[in-house]
């Protein structure tokens, strides 16, 4: 038989625990515990009022301003550009004497740099896939790149 005190323990233990219902049964006594349910309508009023005090606080706010113009536009983006991207992870370097720097014609099928891994000893070489002059050099001698990473915008011919 469960006693009255084991009994009270049993009901804190449950209305503090996330459980909704306990059936015990102790030698033909059935005890069954159920937590209430929480009443929706309580609830619907707390949201609602929230969603009224939200109406009034943006119909009270001040309208968006929208920003003032610049004075000077931005430079417009050319689209006609294309960019040669690593074709391998390793350490980029540029082929021939002197680096590719911006102004520079770029032939089709042309090598424009290596990416070398030397503890594999593992070399390959970048090329161009396109005619035009090279507008922006966006890596240095020995710079680590990753695969297709942006190496050089060229503008095409």
């Amino acid at each position: 038989m469960v006693k009255m005190l084991e009994l009270r323990e049993m009901i804190k233990l449950i209305d503090r625990s996330s459980i909704q219902e306990l059936t015990l049964m102790n030698g033909g006594v059935r005890i069954l515990m159920r937590k209430p349910l929480p009443k929706v309508t309580e609830y619907l009023q707390e949201v609602q009022t929230a969603l009224n005090e939200a109406a009034v606080a943006v119909e009270n706010a001040d309208p968006p301003r929208m920003p003032a113009e610049p004075a000077v536009k931005e430079e417009e983006k050319d689209y006609s550009l294309h960019t040669i991207v690593s074709s391998c992870i390793g350490v980029f370097s540029f082929t021939g004497i002197e680096p590719i720097k911006a102004g520079d014609k770029i032939q089709s099928n042309s090598v424009v740099g290596s990416c070398k891994v030397e503890e594999l000893k593992l070399f390959q070489d970048i090329t161009s896939n396109i005619n035009g002059i090279v507008v922006e050099v966006l890596v240095k001698e020995g710079q680590v790149v990753d695969y297709g990473e942006p190496l050089l915008i060229v503008k095409p011919e």
